[in-house]
């Protein structure tokens, strides 16, 4: 056995203990994109801030532009961006598939999957 990790379950957080035997045992972390074109995310924001938090996740979000419909404001990638600033959230804006290849992401979640990018 190369590490012995003792634990006080009285004194440590679920996550404390998680995050420790990923660092640990050297598990693959899983890597999540997220793909953001619209200014009106605020249940991204909840759902971001818990899995930053955890070490088993790498996280890669996205700001780019949503088309504009009758039925449906556009936005520009900018626009999200500037909401992912207000609350400090880091992104990259518009890339190109080359920087989602390169992340190789298990995981992509969008905020809008029937628009088109």
């Amino acid at each position: 056995m190369k590490n012995f990790i003792y634990v006080n379950l009285k004194e440590t957080s679920d996550d404390d203990v998680t995050n420790r035997l990923v660092e640990l045992t050297r598990i693959k972390k899983v890597n999540i994109a997220i793909i953001l074109n619209d200014v009106y995310v605020n249940n991204f924001i909840t759902f971001f801030l818990e899995i930053e938090k955890d070490k088993r996740f790498n996280i890669l979000i996205i700001a780019c532009d949503r088309i504009e419909y009758d039925f449906s404001p556009g936005a520009s990638g900018s626009q999200v961006s500037a909401l992912l600033d207000k609350h400090c959230i880091p992104h990259i804006v518009n890339p190109d598939i080359a920087t989602l290849r390169v992340f190789e992401p298990d995981f992509i979640f969008t905020s809008n999957p029937y628009d088109m990018y």
